[in-house]
This record gives C-alpha cells, structure tokens and sequence, in this order.
C-alpha cells in the first residue's frame, strides 16, 4: 500500500498537468517560449517549444509556421520545408507560409517549387515579397529562358499574360481630390469604367456587384445619409487583378473651395493652405527612471519615427518649429503637460489641426488609467503620471478644429510584469475621456489584447505601418494625398495580419465621428511640392 501511494504523489505533478492544464494554455505558453528564443536567436530551444505546442495542438497552422522558421533559421532547409507544407495544409490560404515555402525550395534548388509558389505570391500578395525575393525569382526567371527543350519553368513563364489591374475611373459625379459636394440631393447616381485589356470578371459597389456592359461601363444609386458617405468601387478581371477607388460622397456639406483641410465637420480632404497650421507633440518612452518599470524595446524608435515623417517635406511637410518630440527623459510628466496643455493651447488656432503621438507604457490605477511618464513612480501613478482624464482636459483647451490622437499603447494592472515583447494589457476603454467635438483617436489594440514590437521592424508593429502608410502606402485612390479613413483601412489590415502570423490577437480601434476626408500626409510619387 505504502508502495502504490509513493507512485501515485510522485506522478502527481504529471496528472494534475494533464488533467488540470488545458492543452490550449500549455499551447500558448510553448509558443511565447518559443518566440523569446527565436527573436533571441536561440534557435534550438525555439524548436523544441514549438514542437511542444505542436504536441498539444497538432492541428494549429501558426505552430507549424513557427517551427519553419525556426528550421529556416537553422538551415535546415528540408524540415523547414515540411513544416511550411503542413501549415499550407491546415491553411491553404496563408500565404506567408507559402512564401517562406518558396524560399526552402529555392534553398534546395527545387526550382519549379520554387517558382510556382514564387509566382503566386507575385500574383495575391506582391506588398509581401522583400528584395531578397526579387532577386531569387529573376533568377528563376533567367534559368527559364535560358533552359532549352520547353521545360515547365518555360512554359510556366509564359503562361500569364496581363499582371496589371484594371483602371476604375468615375465620369460622374464629379469628384475633386476624392470628394463630391451635394447639397439637397438624398441619392446619387454613380456611372464609371473600367478599363482592362483583359476581360473584367465583376464590378462592385460597396460590396455589392453592379451590371457593366462588354465596355466596363457600369451606372449605380446610392442613398446618402446626412454628412459623408464613404463609397468603395472594385473590380476583378479574369486573371484576379483587382483594383479599388474609394471616395466620399458628402450630402449638406460646404464647398470645396473653403481651403479648411482636417477638419472633422466639413471633411474636405484638401491640402493644407498658409491660412492655417498643423502641429504635433510626439512623445516616445523606451527607458523609465523608476527601474521596476521594463524597459521597452522601440517606443523611442517609434517617437522619432513619426517625427521624422511629419517633417519630412516628402511627406507629412510640417514645419519643424510646429512639432514638439519628447523622447525618454525628457517625456515627464511636467513637460508633457507644458506641451499639450500649455504650448499647444497658445499655438494652435480655431482653424487648425493636431496630431498628437504617445508610444510607451500604460497602466491602470484603481479607475483610472494612466500614461506612464519617464519619471513616474509605478506605486503612485496618480501624483506622478498623466491620467487620460487629465490628457483629455488638456486636449479641451486646445482650440483646433481637429486634434487626431496616435496611441500605441496599452494598460495593465501588471505593468511591471510585461511580456517580452508587448505593451501590456488594455483593461479599459481606451477612448473614455477622448471623445469630444473634433476629436478622432486611433489606438493600436482594443481592450483586451497586446501590442506588438518585432525586432526585424526596430517598431512597435502598429507604428511601423502607420509611418508607412504615412509616406504613401495608404494612399488607396492614387490622387497623391494620404487622408486618415486610408491610414486606418490601411494599419488597420497590415497590424492584425501581422500579430496573428507571431500567434497574438491584436486590432487597432478608431473612436470619433467623422474621419473620413481628414487630411494627413502626401504621397510623393504621385504630388509634386506645393
């Protein structure tokens, strides 16, 4: 008896896992293991945890993903293969596995494997391929032409003929940088064209398919809501080009002519003129003087990041003098107070516009929730940070017609137990004391999820493509300015596609009404200085 009790207390730790641990939480904490080894180039133990996971969820594609780039790393080409055709498998639409698939076989010298899957990237994904991967498929390229006797490779390169988009113009109404007035009009009558060489499979608006003839030529109705109405027109050819226009169709606003850009009432969506200012406080922290606080990787990155964008007479064309960047130590509390609260209240005038940028820690104290200055005390946030109450006070007495708000952070009752490579957990309404009359703020998580910092990006994810789409990659219509509805769509996608692949939940959230039309940077390939 004495024997079998022995047994039974020195397994007990492996039946109380079993029983008591579910697999799904064994399976997430083996991923985050395996993504700290990974990121810190340990690529041994990254597989193992990720094999682990494996173990405990044979049937999840982002473990299997994982463990390819684990084997990837390590060289091992040919396992790294396997695990890219096991979570193409389980996924067959994922298409960063087919990618990473693509370049194991060309690493193996497999190239048909390599250049259809290569191909079909080019073809779904192009945003995805890197330098690397151009440089790979030339090759490819090359050796197809080069081989004689009409090989796959040959007849595989020949076999597309249209890679273009079709080009959707609208004849009417007539729009002026992406925006029509109405003034008493309930419906508007939309007709365009779509112009391809190939033939055009479907037109759609808003989601809903519209009839075209053998032309492109297409006609639909819309019924307009009072304000702005957002309207999206796409189209698909035979070879899954597709293409989409997005404008606004605006019902009892003022006239374009009225030179007011950034303005959440009017929305306008024209450029700045000289009869007003733009300004910005940016405001970065990676390092904290209090040393119970963990450092963040890129908050600082991220500050200056922005900052660079918004000056840049590329791209955002702010005036230097106009923009405040707070960055580590010198992001206190009393200097962030001088800057939004004092500095930005003489400054900005009843026409002008704001961006304001915060990238560090957040964390709750009782029922409030705070921005964790560079010298706050973690045991005493309300005498030593910056509550979003107070922020939002500060934001009232300033006067400008618009003020958008970029917050890549969140709040977490254990701040000072962060994970390896997030900015804590939301545990309340982020947009609480924003909300207000011309105020529109975008946030990189939603209440309850992490926000990502990747190494390979030297950002948090969420700044990296709001910089991004900053200098041109959101500019959806192609007119040359960047309006903030593009940013959004544009962040929105890339960061929650982006934290599933590294096995988080993460979604940006917008809260302020009417953000369409806001005008926030150019797109320099298609605008000229001005």
């Amino acid at each position: 008896m004495r024997l079998y009790i022995i047994i039974l207390v020195s397994l007990l730790p492996l039946l109380i896992e079993f029983f008591l641990i579910p697999p799904k939480i064994i399976y997430a904490s083996e991923i985050i293991q395996g993504q700290k080894h990974f990121f810190n180039g340990d690529y041994r133990k990254a597989i193992e945890s990720f094999k682990k996971a494996i173990e405990n969820k044979p049937n999840k594609p982002m473990a299997h993903f994982f463990l390819g780039q684990a084997y990837f790393q390590a060289k091992d080409f040919k396992k790294a293969k396997e695990s890219f055709l096991k979570t193409l498998d389980l996924k067959p639409d994922y298409d960063n596995a087919r990618l990473n698939l693509a370049r194991c076989c060309y690493e193996l010298r497999e190239f048909q494997c390599a250049y259809e899957h290569f191909q079909y990237i080019k073809k779904n994904k192009p945003e995805e391929l890197e330098s690397s991967d151009i440089v790979m498929m030339d090759e490819l390229d090359n050796l197809a032409v080069e081989t004689s006797g009409g090989t796959d490779l040959a007849v595989a390169t020949t076999s597309r003929t249209d890679t273009a988009a079709p080009k959707i113009i609208i004849t009417s109404p007539l729009l002026t940088r992406g925006i029509y007035v109405t003034k008493k009009e309930k419906t508007a009558q939309i007709r365009g064209v779509v112009v391809d060489e190939s033939a055009v499979e479907w037109v759609k608006v808003n989601g809903i398919g519209v009839p075209f003839d053998d032309e492109g030529l297409f006609s639909f109705k819309v019924t307009l809501q009072r304000g702005d109405n957002r309207i999206t027109v796409e189209a698909l050819d035979e070879f899954s080009n597709q293409a989409k226009l997005l404008f606004v169709l605006r019902r009892d606003g003022e006239q374009l002519g009225s030179n007011t850009a950034g303005k959440h009432e009017q929305q306008t969506g024209i450029i700045p003129s000289q009869e007003f200012n733009r300004y910005a406080v940016i405001i970065g922290i990676s390092k904290y003087k209090d040393r119970r606080i963990p450092p963040l990787q890129f908050a600082a990155a991220d500050a200056q990041g922005v900052y660079s964008t918004l000056i840049d007479p590329n791209y955002g064309r702010f005036k230097k003098k106009n923009v405040k960047l707070l960055v580590d130590n010198e992001a206190t509390t009393v200097s962030i107070k001088k800057a939004i609260g004092t500095w930005l209240k003489r400054k900005a005038k009843k026409n002008d516009s704001v961006i304001i940028y915060f990238a560090g820690h957040g964390a709750p104290e009782y029922d409030k929730t705070y921005w964790v200055t560079h010298n706050a005390d973690i045991t005493d946030l309300y005498s030593t940070s910056l509550s979003n109450l107070e922020i939002s006070d500060m934001l009232n007495r300033v006067k400008a017609k618009s003020v958008v708000s970029f917050l890549d952070s969140c709040y977490s009752a254990a701040t000072v137990n962060r994970g390896w490579n997030v900015r804590d957990i939301l545990v309340k309404d982020p947009f609480q004391e924003f909300k207000g009359k011309g105020r529109v703020t975008i946030t990189s998580s939603d209440g309850k999820e992490q926000s990502l910092e990747l190494t390979q990006f030297s950002h948090g994810v969420f700044t990296y493509y709001l910089i991004n789409a900053m200098r041109g990659k959101a500019d959806q219509n192609i007119d040359g300015y960047v309006l903030l509805d593009e940013i959004w769509d544009y962040v929105k996608d890339k960061v929650t596609n982006t934290a599933l692949e590294y096995g988080i939940s993460q979604t940006p959230m917008i809260d302020g009404k009417f953000s369409s039309g806001i005008f926030m940077s150019f797109n320099p390939s298609k605008t000229s200085k001005n």
